[in-house]
């Protein structure tokens, strides 16, 4: 099928214009240079350079493509491009034709449509109106910013103002967060003496190293004394910390002795007595 529609477009070509083909292939050979030489320096492969040289423009992929090649390997060899272009074309064109006319490409084209391409007048704005008109000013940045310098304004004064006692109040707190920190003092214990510890009343009497002799010459019957009982007054424990010193036994009172009757004695006779008693 191909070899058949090869052959005819040989025989179009012939009787429409002299074909191309021939042209190509005697350049080349005039010039010594083989289908792979001249695939190595056209990049076009070398079944399609024979396809050209043999005017089978069916093993050629496309019709664009092909003239491609055609132009390109018409400028390998010398030839003038534009020459050979048109020489495919109007051998081309009737068969192209032929081909197109059962394919969308032969059916007739849709009805024009009259569009007006020209540019249409759009009303502008009057430049001088909006120059004229009265621009509106945003107060809201100028009122934030006045704001934001206001508080500043007053931080500043209330901090000159008032540093000492800011000061002040900061030292307090430094100094009763450190005594919280410190451990509680331990209270001493007090050595207290059971004479200490007893009243005024209950301590016990103490011989006098001055006393005059005369008191112990006293007559018998004057010293006789009768001994009465003293009240002893009960004393009152106060309660004190478990870690004082002073035990509950040394705040009782020490038991007071009673008080010796002396037995009378007869007093020794005196020379006086003695020679009364002789009358």
């Amino acid at each position: 099928m191909k070899t058949e529609r090869g052959k005819g477009a040989r025989s179009n070509g012939a009787m429409a214009a002299p074909s191309i083909g021939p042209i190509l292939r005697e350049r080349r050979e005039a010039m010594g240079v083989t289908l792979a030489e001249a695939e190595v320096a056209t990049r076009i492969r070398q079944k399609y350079l024979s396809a050209l040289e043999s005017d089978e423009w069916d093993l050629v992929p496309g019709e664009v493509v092909g003239r491609g090649f055609l132009r390109n390997y018409a400028t390998y060899l010398g030839l003038e491009p534009t020459e050979m272009i048109d020489r495919r074309r109007s051998i081309a064109d009737e068969s192209l034709a032929a081909v197109l006319a059962d394919t969308s490409a032969g059916s007739a084209l849709p009805p024009e449509r009259s569009v007006d391409y020209r540019p249409k007048d759009v009303a502008l704005r009057d430049e001088t109106e909006e120059l004229e008109a009265p621009r509106r000013i945003n107060l809201v940045p100028f009122m934030l910013l006045l704001g934001v310098a206001a508080v500043a304004t007053l931080v500043w004064w209330s901090v000159t103002q008032f540093s000492d006692e800011i000061a002040g109040g900061f030292r307090a707190v430094q100094e009763q967060v450190v005594a919280w920190q410190q451990p509680a003092p331990t209270p001493e214990p007090i050595a207290t003496s059971a004479t200490d510890a007893l009243p005024g009343n209950l301590v016990a009497p103490t011989a006098t190293a001055g006393a005059p002799e005369g008191a112990a010459a006293a007559p018998v019957e004057q010293a006789t004394v009768e001994a009465q009982p003293t009240a002893i007054p009960t004393p009152v424990v106060e309660a004190t910390p478990a870690d004082s010193g002073v035990t509950i036994l040394a705040l009782l009172p020490t038991p007071t002795p009673q008080p010796e009757i002396p037995t009378p004695v007869p007093a020794p006779a005196t020379p006086a007595t003695a020679s009364t008693a002789a009358n």
